[in-house]
């Protein structure tokens, strides 16, 4: 996928969140917490001009309705994915616990993303 922005392979890992959702905001607030410094992993809402910046438009068209993350190696992923790497980015007990969804077949765990996402604008 072409995308632009992407910084060298010391940045922090970036994750761009739905803002508008409160569940969205706080799961990234709470992750914050776990890196203050922005060294490891930065949250940025998917309605914010550093998106927009990040990665061209037409990736951005064709990127699902879901949590975005930008790898240091400039991969994109999403949904479950994202949440998995922005897991792996924060260490301890978050990634000890998301590794377990790491074991799950692609299918399934899209699943669970989806299930969750599909409510998110229900609070």
């Amino acid at each position: 996928m072409g995308i632009t922005g992407v910084g060298e392979a010391s940045s922090p890992v970036r994750i761009f969140f739905d803002a508008e959702c409160a569940r969205c905001l706080r799961w990234a607030k709470k992750m914050a917490k776990k890196d203050p410094e922005g060294k490891r992993i930065v949250f940025r809402p998917l309605q914010g001009d550093e998106f927009k910046a990040a990665i061209s438009e037409d990736v951005r068209t064709s990127l699902p309705d879901a949590l975005v993350a930008v790898g240091q190696d400039g991969k994109i992923r999403t949904g479950m994915g994202a949440v998995l790497l922005a897991a792996n980015c924060i260490g301890g007990p978050v990634a000890f616990f998301a590794s377990f969804f790491g074991l799950l077949p692609s299918a399934w765990s899209a699943w669970v993303y989806s299930a969750i996402a599909r409510n998110r604008h229900r609070e």
